[in-house]
């Protein structure tokens, strides 16, 4: 089949598709949860919706299998989903694949950018031992632990715990300014406490000399300090593990202390092994007191329906984000219940439940409005969530008898500086339609947002068929500045959304590609008969799944530049007039982004990504310019280019990436033509991964400026998708794109030189697709995205098109 086949496009854009639904995740989800919210305070809108859009981390797994133990924790996976239930998919499936075993997630870094993924395994010989001498045999060779981290944006995975190995058994987790990892190592059978760089690197042993056995390390909120039980005593000490305190109960059983949100207090349970009860003690190891009774229950939650030698898991208490109280699990007749008290030892009772329902991990959302926990009833183990304040419950997991979901794990949003009027401009939102598919608005490379005298004019998909042959595609026009849309034309074609382009008359042109004929359509809709009835003609050979086009009204020329190496000069009336092949495949790569440009003096230029020949890696990213319309082709400095040429690093063109990011996905995101200068930006998948900007000189065609943080005082943005937009004033540009799940736009008053903040939404959303009209326009930056909401399957249609409309200085 040939590479540049319709139906290869459609196959590599399903292959795209596939991928990119593992990276970005997140949901508003509001709607979903009006039972939770209606009912809380107005002073709150702003701290619910930015807690309702996060997603959940947790761990599901069989509990009715026999064989004991390992082979249902064996069957543990590491999972994530979203509030409303929506979303759920498992993560890193590829580490559980060996037999025996298995994923869990483990936590998330304070930033909520970050996943903790522990990964085990375990001989079943072994296993099989343990269950016969019922006790733990965690051997080198026996059993084996490590913790991955996982930006789940961008699809990098690393294992922390393998860099400068110090054992077989490794668990971590972040200290909260997010700046180490501590983690919890197994030496010669003996668990130590360690610190480490974010990389792995630095591992270095805090248990202040100490041969004892360590388990529940914490950092306190400054990173100054530590906490941890050795022998079932809990410990206090400088971070580097020096001035180690014994925190004196009296009790022979201290168990998993963790320190409140202002550093003041230690919380732990204190009292015999499976009689243990909520305590809390000042950080200088005075004024120990009970704050709670735990009336009888053990602590411990069990998770498996057969006989367990080990018992469950932990039950411990947790911390209220204030600090002023703590929530904690007891026995009431039958049931665990779920219940809350201050630090004066005054409790209140949250659940009252049928008998034999049990509650465990509760865990607060970060504004302390809601409360996640797991629940079991009728022998099953699901995750809910409650809002404190009317007792209202939602079930989030959806498990049958058999299963369980276990240890449920806020994803935190960023705090500080995160609500839009903490910026210069506000991003206001319009939602144009709903119930779309996930890649309503595929590939932000095509413009599909346009303003003229008469509105504004968006396309999208609607839905689609498996295949890729039936897609509803809309036109839609907004006369209210983006308040509300309308749609003015619809229909069905084997396409992606069309890429579409306006004049100074307020004419639409709008490109389609259909992949069954292997043509494009130009559509032409006259503002002079309100955009009806457009008059449409072919563009022979023009179908591919990614393609660019722009307008030069100066020559009265639209150029289309498209996947299939195709160059298309086309008449204004639809004549196609020139028709020629720019690039072909390289030694490497093939073209697979395309994007294009215009200059105010009429130069046109043309950037791609490429993909290496054979594998799903976005190999590098390269330019060229034509001054006659596409009739000959250069680089930056001038010299000729015969095209077709190649399209990856063996050929002439300017290579924008850089030759040591070969071996990453390299993504160009967005190409801009402002005050002299060529802007580019483009994402490399390194670990950590990182936004480029890069800025060529257009008079020396050299490379002036390559920042590999793009990035304001609080925004950075990361991610495949964003644009630039230029303003009237020459100096002037912007960036909108992707932070962390929110729409972030940067701006630079000096033409790319420096770059601050300039807008940001206050909710997270699961971002795909950002792109929007490459200029300034009645005084305000525009474009859509795709908020991805995923079902069961790709084709249940949850996702929402969004227009966003920010006042530009």
């Amino acid at each position: 089949m040939p590479a540049n086949s319709p139906v290869h496009c459609i196959r590599t854009a399903e292959l795209r598709y596939n991928v990119r639904m593992q990276y970005f995740q997140h949901s508003l989800t509001c709607c979903c949860f009006a039972l939770l919210i209606s009912q809380s305070a107005p002073t709150n809108r702003e701290c619910n919706a930015q807690e309702v859009s996060t997603r959940i981390g947790y761990t599901e797994l069989r509990t009715n299998l026999p064989g004991g133990r390992h082979a249902n924790t064996s069957t543990s996976r590491a999972m994530v989903i979203n509030l409303d239930g929506s979303g759920k998919r498992a993560l890193v499936s590829h580490l559980a694949e060996p037999p025996d075993t298995w994923t869990q997630f483990a936590g998330w870094s304070p930033d909520g950018s970050l996943a903790i993924i522990g990964n085990g395994w375990q001989d079943p010989d072994n296993a099989d031992w343990e269950e016969e001498h019922k006790t733990f045999r965690m051997e080198p060779g026996k059993w084996r632990y490590d913790s991955w981290l996982i930006n789940l944006a961008e699809d990098t995975l690393t294992n922390v715990t393998e860099v400068d190995r110090v054992s077989h058994y490794n668990a971590v987790s972040f200290t909260p300014d997010g700046t180490k990892l501590l983690m919890t190592s197994l030496v010669d059978g003996t668990s130590k406490p360690y610190t480490m760089n974010l990389d792995g690197t630095n591992k270095t042993d805090v248990s202040g000399g100490s041969n004892g056995f360590t388990y529940g390390f914490n950092a306190s909120p400054d990173g100054k300090r530590i906490c941890y039980h050795e022998n079932y005593q809990v410990y206090l000490a400088n971070a580097d593990g020096s001035d180690k305190k014994h925190v004196v109960t009296g009790h022979p059983f201290n168990f998993a202390p963790t320190w409140s949100p202002d550093g003041e207090w230690l919380l732990f349970v204190s009292g015999e092994h499976y009689d243990c009860h909520p305590h809390i003690v000042r950080a200088d190891a005075t004024s120990l007191r009970k704050i709670a009774d735990r009336a009888g229950y053990s602590g411990v939650t069990e998770f498996l329906d057969v006989p367990d030698f080990h018992g469950g898991s932990s039950d411990t208490p947790v911390w209220a984000p204030d600090g002023k109280s703590i929530f904690y699990t007891a026995k009431v007749g039958s049931c665990v219940e779920l219940f809350q008290a201050n630090l004066n030892g005054v409790n209140e009772r949250l659940t009252t439940s049928q008998a034999g329902t049990t509650h465990y991990h509760p865990k607060p959302s970060q504004g302390g409005r809601l409360l996640l926990y797991g629940s079991k009833r009728d022998g099953a183990r699901n995750i809910y969530v409650r809002n404190l304040a009317n007792g209202a419950e939602q079930q989030i997991t959806r498990l049958s008898k058999g299963r369980a979901a276990m240890w449920p794990h806020w994803q935190p949003q960023p705090v500080a500086n995160r609500k839009t009027n903490q910026y210069p401009a506000q991003i206001r939102l319009t939602r144009i339609d709903t119930k779309v598919t996930h890649y309503a608005t595929f590939q932000s490379h095509n413009q599909k947002v346009v303003a003229n005298k008469y509105g504004y004019f968006t396309t999208h998909i609607r839905d689609r068929d498996k295949p890729y042959l039936a897609q509803t595609w809309r036109l839609s026009r907004s006369t209210d500045q983006g308040a509300s849309f309308k749609t003015i034309f619809q229909q069905t074609d084997a396409t992606n959304p069309p890429v579409i382009e306006t004049d100074s008359a307020g004419n639409i042109y709008l490109i389609q590609v259909d992949f069954k004929s292997g043509d494009a359509f130009l559509y032409k809709f006259d503002a002079a008969k309100d955009f009806l009835d457009p008059r449409v003609t072919t563009i022979p050979g023009g179908a591919a799944g990614k393609y660019a086009m722009m307008l030069d009204e100066k020559s009265q020329r639209l150029f289309f530049f498209s996947h299939n190496n195709s160059f298309h000069r086309i008449t204004l009336d639809g004549t196609v007039e020139h028709r020629t092949n720019l690039l072909k495949p390289g030694e490497h790569a093939i073209l697979q982004y395309p994007l294009l440009a215009s200059a105010s003096n009429g130069d046109l230029h043309a950037a791609w990504t490429t993909q290496k020949h054979g594998v799903y890696l976005y190999w590098d990213i390269h330019h060229m310019l034509t001054r006659n319309h596409g009739e000959s082709w250069t680089d930056f400095s001038g010299t000729p280019i015969t095209v077709p040429t190649a399209a990856d690093n063996t050929g002439p063109s300017d290579q924008i990436s850089s030759s040591d990011e070969f071996e990453f996905h390299t993504w160009l995101s967005s190409m801009a033509l402002a005050g002299g200068k060529a802007h580019f930006a483009y994402m490399t998948q390194t670990v950590p991964p990182r936004e480029n900007y890069v800025r060529f000189d257009l008079a020396s065609g050299k490379k002036d400026i390559h920042i590999q943080e793009f990035e304001g005082a609080t925004n950075r943005i990361l991610g495949l998708d964003g644009y630039f937009v230029t303003a009237s004033a020459a100096d002037h540009i912007y960036f909108v794109g992707n932070d962390s799940g929110y729409l972030a736009c940067l701006r630079s008053r000096d033409n790319g030189a420096t770059w601050e903040d300039y807008a940001r939404t206050d909710i997270a959303f699961s971002l795909y697709s950002i792109g929007g009209f490459r200029k300034t326009v009645d005084g305000a930056i525009i474009g859509t995205f795709t908020n991805q909401k995923q079902g069961k399957d790709e084709l249940d249609f949850l996702s929402d098109v969004y227009f966003f409309r920010i006042a530009a200085d």
